[in-house]
């Protein structure tokens, strides 16, 4: 298992170092704003099944994308003129976004031909992503247990299982707000 500290002196090196897993199909645990997730390049299908397979995540449980723009968002979802201000007011932050989907992405898009999109507030991860076209999370957690705020509090079988683990220290310990914005009004689904 390969933890690794996050500081301000060794950021650029992890970054790299987690970039090139990613680019290889790896999987990390990262820490966001909200809880630890597990990401991969959301372009990569393998890396998406692998997520899923370590966390025993249900098949019809979507994940979700990670952007640090919203125009990268653009390039998943539609994002009307009209939603784009309150996008800007909680982007960055810990609300993700249900729009409607503008590609098909196994493992990202839902049958109702949505995608959840969110730009996490957390220097590392934003960092990372901007390295990527789209990132792919979850919580990093077993399915349908509670989320973790600190390393020590994810089971040791993930930890075991990805390929590489950034302590970035305590999260805020709460999920992402998710908000639905494929309606005319908006809808709070957590």
């Amino acid at each position: 298992m390969n933890i690794l500290r996050l500081n301000r002196y060794n950021m650029r090196e992890l970054l790299e170092m987690t970039e090139r897993i990613l680019c290889e199909g790896g999987v990390a645990i990262v820490p966001t704003d909200t809880v630890y997730g597990i990401v991969c390049d959301g372009l990569n299908e393998e890396a998406k099944k692998k997520i899923f397979e370590i966390k025993g995540r249900p098949a019809d449980k979507s994940l979700i994308g990670f952007v640090d723009t919203i125009e990268k968002a653009k390039g998943f979802a539609e994002v009307p003129q009209e939603k784009k201000t309150f996008l800007k007011e909680n982007w960055p932050g810990a609300v993700t976004f249900i729009l409607k989907a503008k590609v098909k992405l196994p493992r990202m898009t839902t049958e109702r031909d949505t995608i959840a999109l969110r730009i996490p507030d957390h220097k590392f991860l934003l960092k990372l992503i901007k390295r990527f076209n789209l990132l792919a999370s979850t919580s990093a957690n077993i399915s349908g247990e509670k989320a973790a705020s600190r390393i020590e509090d994810i089971p040791y079988v993930l930890k075991e299982r990805v390929d590489i683990v950034i302590d970035g220290g305590i999260t805020q310990g709460i999920p992402s707000s998710i908000l639905d914005l494929t309606g005319e009004e908006y809808i709070q689904l957590r």
